[in-house]
């Protein structure tokens, strides 16, 4: 009730977040039923916990504003639940043949904290984290497919 935002909005603010359960556990399910064989360098979907991370890093800043805008928070909570069922490739950042991979991911995003957090765009660290480890998974598994 503290938001400015009308009854409506604060509704979905309040309904939304019961996707992510959701998109976790239907995450889980497809990576258990996953016939295994040898490790694989990528994930189907965003794992589990890079997506704890994700709202780990964007409550540790603690949102004001924009951040909180209920667009913005519906926005964030479904690019986050459809990274998580899409076939989209993401690399994984504890297998051995990926140190190197796993090794300029890091630096990319200490170079964007650090930038995000000096210009005052702290609120923005997770929203961008989150884009460049979709992408740079993206252009990883292109080199590696190709």
């Amino acid at each position: 009730p503290l938001l400015p935002y009308g009854r409506e909005s604060r509704f979905w603010m309040i309904l939304f977040p019961f996707l992510i359960p959701l998109s976790t556990a239907w995450r889980l399910a497809r990576f258990n039923a996953t016939p295994t064989g040898r490790p694989s360098r990528f994930f189907k979907g965003l794992p589990t916990p890079a997506q704890a991370a994700f709202w780990a890093i964007w409550l540790l800043t603690r949102p004001t504003g924009i951040w909180l805008h209920p667009f913005l928070w519906i926005s964030q909570i479904l690019l986050v639940c459809t990274a998580m069922v899409s076939s989209w490739p993401f690399f994984s950042l504890k297998s051995k043949q990926n140190i190197g991979l796993a090794l300029v991911f890091l630096c990319l995003s200490a170079g964007v904290s650090l930038a995000a957090f000096f210009t005052s765009h702290a609120q923005g660290i997770a929203l961008m984290l989150l884009l460049l480890y979709g992408l740079s998974s993206r252009v990883a598994s292109s080199l590696y497919t190709a």
